[in-house]
């Protein structure tokens, strides 16, 4: 069977984005993304980009370089285990669609978040759940612990 590739160009504020496409055996894999924003703001430190999707909803992760596998490694072990947690309504856990060292946001649907804060935001998930077994105990003392080497990274920066 052969394969096809389309490229998607979505055009925004003298911005572009690109989305790189190849449909295989019925199924569709996005293999490239390119952002392209003039106006994106500069940090004063390095930081790697990780592109996540939640229920349908792309959103772009700023990381540390020295912190992006863990922030990956985290979120894999919560889909590892979230199945062992009895509530009703597991919380939504994104899925890593790519890492990279340099982006440029091509739309203005997609923003750029800090990973504090979405790492809190992911916390808020779990704290909010009503289950003291312990894959919860567990799963939230992981979550907490990045989440405080990311702020005493912020306290450094500062």
């Amino acid at each position: 069977m052969a394969t096809a590739f389309t490229i998607y160009h979505f055009k925004l504020n003298k911005s572009s984005l690109y989305l790189l496409f190849t449909f295989w055996s019925c199924h569709c894999y996005l293999i490239s993304i390119h952002f392209n924003q003039r106006t994106h703001r500069k940090r004063v430190y390095e930081v790697n980009y990780c592109l996540i999707q939640e229920d349908k909803k792309l959103r772009l992760i700023s990381i540390v370089p020295t912190h992006m596998y863990q922030f990956t490694a985290l979120i894999f072990r919560l889909h590892k285990e979230v199945n062992k947690l009895t509530v009703d309504k597991l919380p939504l856990i994104p899925e890593v669609l790519l890492e990279c060292n340099e982006v440029e946001v091509a739309a203005d649907s997609i923003q750029v978040q800090d990973g504090l804060e979405y790492i809190n935001e992911l916390e808020a998930r779990f704290a909010a759940l009503k289950e003291e077994n312990y894959p919860l105990i567990s799963l939230l003392t992981e979550i907490r612990a990045f989440q405080a080497q990311l702020e005493y990274l912020l306290e450094e920066q500062d």
